[in-house]
């Protein structure tokens, strides 16, 4: 009884002077949805940040540790406690690149991607109670209207009307 009269006040809280601003909104989902994501995850030991890493370097053909920055939008200097974190737990070795000897290259280890393989599914599975609340009509239309909401767009924008 006594989280539903919490709900109830933060849902009244929800209501007030900040309702309106449309970063405020979209900060506050964002906050619950990672802080549910986060536990979800911590069984695995990883958390959205890592388990984030690991699908880029998946996805990606040895990525360099700047190519992760650039792609996450994590700062390098950030960057390499996250990487050791993920040496340390087996998941990834890092190599010089053959290319240019000042970067290092990623790959994931076995262990990575069985675990990375078992993140997805709790992933998905996180997904799918988002898709619950929002159908697939909703989903779509989130993401489109959150593509328009491109950050470097808006940068530029707010840049060319000063």
């Amino acid at each position: 009884m006594a989280i539903e009269g919490q709900a109830r006040e933060e849902a009244a809280f929800l209501k007030g002077p900040l309702s309106s601003l449309v970063g405020y909104a979209l900060r506050r989902v964002q906050a619950d949805l990672m802080s549910k994501l986060t536990e979800e995850l911590q069984p695995l030991r990883l958390r959205p940040v890592t388990f984030s890493v690991l699908a880029v370097i998946e996805a990606s053909e040895s990525p360099s540790q700047s190519d992760i920055c650039a792609v996450l939008g994590i700062q390098r200097t950030n960057f390499v406690a996250i990487a050791a974190e993920l040496e340390e737990a087996g998941l990834i070795v890092r190599s010089q690149s053959a290319l240019d000897r000042r970067q290092y290259v990623l790959r994931l280890t076995r262990e990575g991607a069985a675990r990375l393989k078992r993140a997805w599914r709790v992933v998905h599975a996180h997904e799918d109670r988002i898709d619950e609340r929002l159908g697939a009509d909703g989903r779509k239309q989130l993401l489109a209207l959150l593509e328009r909401l491109d950050v470097d767009a808006l940068c530029a924008a707010a840049m060319v009307e000063s």
